[in-house]
């Protein structure tokens, strides 16, 4: 288990000053996960993330709870950050040309090389950062994951004459896909 964003409770306790209460919590969580509880350093360059890091590495060498260094990934690559705001504009029936919160911030969502990841937290000092990353090493190795089979990118439905409202055409789409497998794959097998 891991402290998680800026969203989780450790962070928000953070983020409101109260510090006891982000003690509360790290030592309920310690108390659940024992040693493999892990104290999450985020490589944003949000001023709330800068803040909230120097006191995760406090808190960490207090409560003697190893850090790692998390990065907010979305997708692969830098060069797909284009495709990435394409999938939010359809989900979100927004233009790439909108100016909203959608696209706001500049930050970079693609999976960080362990370089990108020692600039990124190298304010922290280079032993902290390095820890970090050697924990998150570390930690990987304990766990295991296997993705089989072929994965497809959802194809969001546009308005049309035929389909005025695009996400009620995804939903039915969705529903027909779900029966079509489930036949498949569980009335298939009573036979």
């Amino acid at each position: 288990a891991s402290t998680g964003c800026l969203r989780g409770m450790v962070p928000q306790a953070l983020l409101k000053g109260d510090r006891s209460l982000a003690q509360q919590h790290l030592g309920r969580l310690h108390a659940i996960f024992g040693d493999r509880l892990y104290i999450e350093l985020h490589t944003n360059h949000l001023e709330e993330q800068v803040k909230v890091n120097w006191e995760l590495v406090s808190l960490a060498k207090e409560m003697d709870i190893p850090l790692i260094a998390a990065v907010d990934s979305h997708y692969a690559a830098k060069s797909d950050q284009h495709l990435h705001r394409a999938w939010l504009a359809m989900q979100t029936d927004k233009d790439l040309t909108d100016d909203t919160s959608l696209f706001a911030g500049g930050q970079d969502y693609h999976v960080a090389t362990t370089a990108e990841v020692i600039d990124a937290l190298s304010y922290l000092g280079p032993d902290i950062v390095l820890e970090a990353i050697e924990n998150t090493s570390r930690l990987a190795r304990r766990c295991k994951a296997e993705v089989r089979g072929a994965t497809t990118t959802p194809t969001y439905s546009k308005p049309s004459p035929e389909h005025p409202d695009p996400v009620q055409r995804d939903k039915e789409r969705l529903v027909d896909f779900a029966l079509g497998n489930w036949a498949r794959k569980v009335q298939g097998k009573r036979n």
